[in-house]
């Protein structure tokens, strides 16, 4: 109402003038909403923005204008009375600098910073809704552009819109940003919308080449864009929004693409402030529909004048993934039969590295965070191939490797390992990256200290009597190969660089660096981001064998709860939580009245207040497992889990658990959205906060973009 008083009630003598910055759309718009709130709030005065606008005429030469003034008023209903520019200025301004000065009306100018004008806060979302009133041609412009494509599209359960800006954005010298492939936006996606056949990814782009490489690496997904042209690459230059010549063209899609994209219930995105725009009128009208919001830049350096390259970086990176997927169809086309002493391992012969290599995994924690780690060594073997082997180092304070996990397991170790696979062939590795002046001797006890496992030492050869001996040999050993090694410790996660530990990224560190052999692998990897595309493997990976679950599995209708007080006291948040958090979740989301509730816990804890609590107040069982992996089968075979805070034994039998059934509740209460402990941020989880007392939640459903998560 306040935009409407003062264009209806303002004089003309004065207006507050701006200049049209022809940037891109996000940016003109900030600059528009400033300028009418400014006008409004400020001066009481209308605004008069300047011309040409870039979306009315092309950029470079004024061609194919939509409207003589080439300005908002071609497509927009005016926000001023004070007539036309030539009325204001005496003339038509045919670009940025004229100086309207052809009239006696008073120009106040100003650039001034406002706060709150973005197009997230409401004002500055109500003054954009204001500049943006469509003319009637417009409106039916639009509406007939929609239904022509939406006519082409087959039904769909539901659609994801993919935003991948690319165009211009690595021309920004120290505010270059990156060209991300389409796969790291396809992370992002949940993993269930992308085995939904009927669920449709939404690609929006500047870029022609993002659309051939979706469908050429991605052609199992269901994709639909706009059929509009488009540059390719950097190739358009900096800020040519105009690729079609028909600025009249561009404008019609983007105003219908604001409105299609309501159709769907995420945007996966980079930063952007187009994605901004697109991703406020999804959540602006999506009314009782969950929206959600996922960057594929997430917690990682957006500007970087390292990425001025990006550009040349991402096509040699898909260029090598054509060359190694034709090499491995070659391969398998030539290879009529194997060996009779070859196990085909399908796990490790996906785009093999044509050299040979070492990963050395120092197990950290113990069962599921030991898990963790298998699972990304696996995801590493599986891409660079069977030459290379893979070292697992146990220590007393972890659980696996050992026979019992061997066992129950199976799938878990990468298959050319040192422990069932070829150790001649491991030392003859070792031998060859290791400094030639050294002797057999020393070589033998380089080897003694990489496959050191203290779990297993009264059963080994082995000639270290403790863990300790042996690293100091083996970091000996890393260290003496130089730029030849790459080590990833755990204190990665807290320099700020997560984003190395990812396996994508490791693959891209040894494809920059072939002289690199060798990975030290120090952390726990406890990380969703990395996992959520390779669900099916890892799934497959960790399945626990049948015969090693004593436990009966849960009921579909029974709610598990796991409860595990690990920390100190004053550490641990856990111990302060009350039976009402449980009892609210339960009443909340339980489709049973009366349901059965398990409470999963290690023995020393049955006698605690709070599992005391709950088999008193919620008539809980309590099921501790006859030995750790037991009570790992029970919590991978429920369908409503509510986990241990900070716990990963609970939280990767939950993802595990809804990969294998589909329909399964995760529930997870939290004391805190600013890093929660261990936390995998999971989309299709609900986030649940508690109350001060934590005897109760206090918001449930917290959209899990709101978590800050502490990764390790």
């Amino acid at each position: 109402m306040i935009f409407y008083n003062n264009q209806f009630n303002s004089s003309c003598d004065k207006v507050h003038w701006r200049k049209m910055w022809s940037s891109g759309w996000s940016a003109d718009f900030l600059n528009v909403q400033e300028g009418l709130i400014d006008a409004t709030n400020n001066f009481h005065i209308p605004l008069v923005m300047g011309a040409p606008w870039h979306y009315a005429a092309v950029k470079k030469d004024l061609s194919h204008k939509t409207c003589k003034s080439a300005d908002l008023t071609c497509y927009f209903l005016p926000y001023h009375s004070c007539g036309s520019l030539d009325d204001i200025c005496g003339f038509t301004p045919n670009s940025a600098s004229d100086e309207c000065n052809g009239t006696g009306v008073e120009r106040i100018e100003t650039e001034e910073m406002l706060d709150r004008v973005e197009i997230w806060f409401e004002l500055g979302f109500h003054a954009y809704l204001f500049m943006t009133r469509k003319q009637l041609w417009l409106r039916r412009a639009v509406f007939d552009f929609k239904r022509e494509f939406q006519l082409k599209q087959k039904p769909e359960s539901d659609c994801s819109v993919i935003h991948v800006r690319r165009g211009d954005i690595i021309l920004h010298a120290q505010h270059a940003r990156k060209y991300y492939p389409i796969s790291d936006y396809l992370d992002l996606i949940p993993h269930e919308k992308k085995n939904d056949p009927n669920h449709t990814i939404f690609l929006l782009t500047d870029d022609a080449n993002a659309i051939k490489e979706a469908h050429e690496f991605h052609p199992n997904l269901r994709w639909k864009y706009i059929d509009r042209p488009r540059h390719k690459g950097s190739s358009g230059g900096w800020e040519n929004q105009t690729p079609s010549l028909n600025p009249a063209l561009e404008l019609i899609v983007l105003m219908a693409t604001f409105e299609l994209v309501q159709d769907c219930s995420s945007l996966v995105a980079g930063h952007s402030g187009l994605a901004d725009y697109l991703w406020t009128h999804m959540a602006a009208n999506a009314g009782n529909k969950s929206v959600k919001r996922y960057r594929v830049d997430d917690q990682k350096e957006v500007f970087n004048e390292d990425n001025l390259h990006s550009e040349e970086r991402l096509a040699k990176m898909l260029n090598e993934i054509r060359v190694n997927e034709k090499s491995a169809i070659s391969k398998t086309q030539a290879a009529t039969s194997l060996p009779n002493d070859v196990v085909e391992d399908k796990d490790c012969v996906n785009q093999p590295h044509s050299y040979d290599g070492l990963i050395v995994v120092n197990m950290l924690g113990l069962l599921a965070n030991d898990l963790f780690e298998a699972a990304f060594v696996k995801v590493l073997a599986a891409k660079l191939g069977c030459n290379w082997h893979v070292v697992y180092r146990s220590s007393w304070n972890t659980a696996f490797p050992t026979p019992q996990t061997d066992r129950c397991f199976p799938n878990a170790l990468a298959k050319n390992n040192n422990r069932s696979g070829n150790k001649n062939e491991l030392l003859s590795l070792i031998r060859r990256l290791t400094e030639r002046n050294q002797t057999q001797d020393e070589v033998l006890r380089t080897f003694d200290a990489l496959t050191f496992n203290e779990l297993e030492l009264e059963t080994s050869n082995n000639t270290f009597s403790d863990q300790k001996e042996a690293n100091v040999i083996k970091e000996e050993w890393i260290k003496s190969l130089g730029d030849r090694a790459l080590k990833i410790d755990h204190e990665e996660y807290h320099n700020e660089r997560e984003e190395v530990i990812e396996p994508k990224n490791v693959l891209s560190i040894l494809n920059d660096a072939p002289q690199m052999r060798v990975l030290d692998l120090n952390a726990f990897f406890i990380n969703y981001r990395w996992m959520e595309r390779r669900m099916d493997d890892i799934s497959r990976w960790l399945d626990v064998d049948p015969s090693c679950c004593n436990t009966p599995s849960p009921g579909k209708d029974t709610i598990v709860i796991h409860i595990r007080d690990f920390l100190p006291d004053d550490e641990d948040k856990n111990k302060n939580l009350k039976v009402g958090v449980y009892r609210d979740i339960i009443d909340k989301y339980s489709q049973s009245e009366q349901p059965k509730i398990i409470v999963v816990c290690q023995p020393r804890s049955v006698e605690s207040d709070l599992v005391q609590g709950l088999v008193k107040d919620l008539n809980a069982v309590v099921q501790t497992g006859s030995d750790g992996i037991d009570a790992f089968c029970i919590l991978s075979n429920a369908r409503f889990i509510i986990p241990t805070t900070s716990s990963s034994f609970s939280q990767l039998p939950a993802l595990l658990a809804q990969q294998k059934y589909g329909d399964v509740q995760v529930h997870y209460p939290t004391h805190t959205l600013d890093r929660p402990g261990i936390t995998l941020k999971v989309p299709s989880w609900k986030y649940h906060l508690t109350n001060t007392d934590n005897d109760g939640i206090s918001e449930f459903d917290v959209a899990h973009e709101r978590l800050n998560i502490f990764h390790a």
